[in-house]
């Protein structure tokens, strides 16, 4: 029976368990550390003692283990600090147990996914396909750890926000729930992670999808509230348009199982980011160039900004009606 050592996040744990049970009936030991281990000085040195048994090392990818700060900050740092150390590392494969995007970190592995009714992924032609490249494997480990050394707890936790907040914003701005959806966001206005240029997310385009989408249900909502409380919304809504019309519009370069950022998810984006771009040119109607510089804003700086937001929305629509032929 060939022994797989599961890498994984802890809030994953009754996945990996449910596959270690469809896959030992089918040659396959998947060792699960918390399971496995007890709980002694010498964890360390079982798990050095697990990874030497081990055919490969499987990298179980999810949404949970994206956005768990623990597992990426100090669990995933103890195991490639215990493969890096070992005189032969197991091959890592990745595996993907739900539809999450792979960091662009790790594209370079050998990815498997679990197959409809719980069948086991082919995972000896998964290290078989790497198998004549001597350097796969310090390749992978050294992949591994470029992603967790880049860890961000500020960018973690914004990762958490979008994922369990997406769907909320959308719901109070619906509603006209104004100063309940600026009240969500509050926390992040400041940090530089919440900005689509920040270099932390240059690989990875569904982030600054996402963040570009909540910045334009925050500049409608900041227009909205302009009208009653201007000294406070207005200046934030210039500074949320400033930053919008810098991004171009959104491409899907790719189209295969790990692109991250789908041409149908960058089409409807696009489409929101056109109809955001003319409520900023209505707005502009009301809040010219002269008005704004009552806020400290220079008069040549907004006008620049509505000229762009003017040229992005030609642009957009331009590309729109192109892509339907």
């Amino acid at each position: 029976m060939k022994q797989l050592f599961a890498v994984y996040s802890r809030r994953d744990l009754p996945a990996v368990r449910a596959l270690r049970g469809e896959w030992s009936r089918k040659g396959y030991a998947l060792w699960v550390d918390i399971d496995e281990c007890k709980a002694t000085p010498a964890f360390q040195t079982q798990i050095a003692e697990a990874l030497a048994r081990s055919d490969a090392i499987l990298l179980i990818h999810s949404w949970e283990w994206i956005y768990d700060v623990q597992f990426v900050a100090v669990d995933l740092r103890f195991v490639l600090d215990v493969a890096q150390s070992a005189a032969e590392c197991p091959t890592p494969i990745g595996l993907r147990n739900d539809e999450a995007p792979i960091p662009h970190q790790l594209r370079s592995l050998a990815w498997i996914a679990p197959l409809p009714n719980g069948e086991t992924p082919d995972i000896d032609s998964a290290i078989s396909r790497v198998s004549d490249d001597p350097a796969y494997c310090a390749t992978a480990l050294r992949a591994m750890a470029d992603l967790q050394m880049g860890h961000d707890a500020d960018a973690s936790r914004l990762r958490v926000h979008m994922r369990q907040h997406w769907m909320l914003s959308v719901e109070l701005f619906n509603r006209r729930a104004f100063a309940d959806l600026i009240q969500l966001w509050q926390p992040f206005f400041d940090a530089p992670t919440f900005q689509t240029d920040h270099p932390g997310w240059a690989d990875e385009p569904t982030v600054r999808c996402a963040i570009h989408g909540v910045k334009t249900i925050l500049f409608q909502t900041c227009v909205d509230l302009g009208n009653r409380a201007p000294a406070e919304y207005v200046p934030r809504a210039y500074s949320i348009l400033r930053e919008l019309v810098t991004t171009p519009p959104f491409v899907a370069v790719l189209d295969d199982e790990l692109t991250e950022l789908t041409a149908s998810r960058a089409e409807i984006q696009n489409l929101n980011y056109a109809d955001t771009l003319e409520v900023a040119l209505q707005w502009s109607q009301g809040w010219d160039s002269r008005i704004l510089s009552r806020f400290g804003i220079p008069e040549d700086e907004s006008a620049a900004v509505f000229n762009r937001t003017a040229a992005r929305l030609y642009e957009l629509r331009r590309a729109t009606a192109w892509a339907k032929g």
